[in-house]
């Protein structure tokens, strides 16, 4: 049987290292806020249908989120290539090579990547667990860029004051 869909899912005990518990309790709630039915809950949770691919993308963006916020959590990979994907039709192509580093935290992998940024041969980045994708994927490329801009201006303001 599959997992329950996200806007019913059991929630472990409180605990600061999970997400926080989901705001909406019973079938008849989740069915409420998806518009819905009670009885499309059940068969998602059953397995008589598949849930929407699109439930089940919004439903890991909350705990890609938490982790994005959680600098302890890990272990974690650092994962980029040294090179361009898209290669030219003719002509000469080089497939690039791709190198997954091993990091305690997500802190520890933010740091390097934001040493890396602006290398030609750090490209494609991203930050990942164990978990399958795409809750696995804790900072895809776009993300990473932007939180190192974002560090890299926080540096740059403490630096003026």
């Amino acid at each position: 049987m599959p997992a329950p869909i996200c806007a019913v899912q059991a929630v472990d005990p409180p605990d600061r290292r999970s997400p926080a518990p989901a705001q909406i309790h019973t079938q008849e709630q989740a069915a409420e806020q998806l518009f819905v039915s009670r009885a499309t809950i059940q068969n998602w949770e059953s397995g008589a249908t598949p849930i929407p691919v699109m439930l089940r993308s919004h439903c890991d963006q909350p705990r890609r989120r938490w982790k994005q916020r959680q600098p302890d959590h890990g272990p974690v990979a650092l994962v980029y290539t040294d090179g361009p994907m898209a290669q030219p039709l003719w002509g000469p192509a080089r497939i690039p090579m791709m190198t997954s580093e091993p990091w305690r935290s997500v802190e520890d992998a933010l740091q390097r990547a934001c040493e890396l940024q602006g290398d030609p041969k750090f490209q494609h980045a991203f930050i990942s667990d164990n978990d399958p994708p795409p809750t696995g994927i804790i900072f895809n490329s776009i993300e990473l860029a932007k939180e190192c801009e974002r560090r890299r201006k926080e540096r740059s303001k403490r630096h003026k004051a």
